[in-house]
């Protein structure tokens, strides 16, 4: 390890989380996989040579209007497209999130089975082993439950709510601002193959794509 990552890891850490990420770094499939163009994490610039690096639990991540990211927590994994804010909530250990808050742009997910509690500019997102997309602006967020079960609720009208289940992309839904409802929306911006990426981070496969399951529509490859 060169000094100056060194240094970008004690300044995410502290010395005591340092150690922690030192004694771990063997674990598979852990930390930053991949960065195009600039990404900010915690106020510091991460860059192509930051693979392997890991987020904490708690982080603050921005992308810019030419970058991306893949990372791993845990068994959670991620990709941020460009110009996304992103908070990451920690669960009570530290080493996994609970969920996270997005506060624009949009990211694409795959969670291990567990609760997680997520956000958007519109909409609260209950997950429990999923693969979901989001996006989300000032005026609108858009809900993908690729596979898997997730609850969903208005953020200023609570009482507004929708539990989804899906196998491959069958329910997206639309928020839109101001408005007491939410909408059946088509399946955008996201790929089959990221899934399948993703999931093969964490050593597993998308429902989808196991042997024996019944032939779909491939989204995006």
């Amino acid at each position: 390890m060169i000094r100056r990552d060194f240094l970008k890891i004690l300044s995410l850490f502290g010395v005591t989380g340092t150690i922690s990420y030192l004694l771990n770094t063997n674990q598979i499939q852990a930390g930053i996989q991949e960065i195009k163009g600039e990404v900010e994490i915690n106020g510091n610039e991460f860059k192509l040579d930051s693979k392997n690096v890991q987020i904490p639990s708690n982080s603050i991540i921005k992308t810019s209007s030419n970058s991306s990211l893949i990372f791993v927590i845990g068994k959670d994994a991620f990709l941020l497209h460009n110009n996304t804010h992103i908070e990451l909530q920690p669960d009570n250990k530290e080493i996994e999130i609970s969920g996270f808050n997005l506060k624009s742009g949009s990211i694409l997910s795959v969670f291990k089975p567990k609760k997680r509690s997520l956000r958007t500019v519109h909409a609260n997102i209950g997950v429990r082993g999923t693969g979901l997309y989001l996006e989300c602006d000032s005026d609108k967020s858009y809900i993908c439950t690729c596979y898997g079960t997730v609850d969903i609720s208005i953020l200023k009208m609570p009482d507004v709510t929708e539990t989804v289940t899906t196998q491959h992309h069958d329910e997206p839904r639309y928020i839109y601002s101001g408005k007491k409802e939410i909408e059946k929306a088509p399946v955008i911006n996201h790929t089959d193959k990221e899934l399948i990426m993703l999931e093969k981070l964490v050593g597993r496969i998308p429902p989808f794509a196991k042997p024996g399951q019944p032939k779909k529509k491939i989204y995006g490859l």
